[in-house]
């Protein structure tokens, strides 16, 4: 049975050659037992052949840690946004200041319902 474990060993491989036997016995292993969901990783995978094997090229190089940052960055931009425009964070997103230094409630808010 086709194991996901030995597709990781890919990285360890110090040759493209060697990386490459190694991705050519695993798509082997897939098509011998027919498993769906690994035919449809295998294709993926083959599709992207030239670029998994240019990690042996490159002496294993990666840019997945500045995509992980990337990542991380989006979320908490996200939440961030959503808790700024959210009427339920607090007083101080349920008001604004008028040019005279006084606060009014934000017509959303609940404040501006009960004025």
């Amino acid at each position: 049975m086709p194991e996901t474990d030995e597709l990781r060993l890919l990285y360890r491989e110090r040759s493209r050659d060697r990386a490459a036997r190694r991705l050519l016995r695993w798509f082997t292993d897939v098509a011998e037992h027919e498993i769906p969901e690994l035919v449809r990783l295998a294709r993926t995978l083959d599709a992207w052949r030239d670029e998994l094997l240019a990690y042996s090229d490159t002496g294993g190089v990666s840019n997945g840690p500045t995509e992980a940052v990337n990542g991380l960055i989006k979320k908490v931009k996200r939440v961030a946004t959503a808790t700024a425009t959210s009427p339920t964070t607090g007083s101080a997103s349920s008001c604004t200041a008028e040019p005279t230094g006084t606060l009014r409630p934000s017509p959303r808010s609940e404040a501006a319902h009960h004025a």
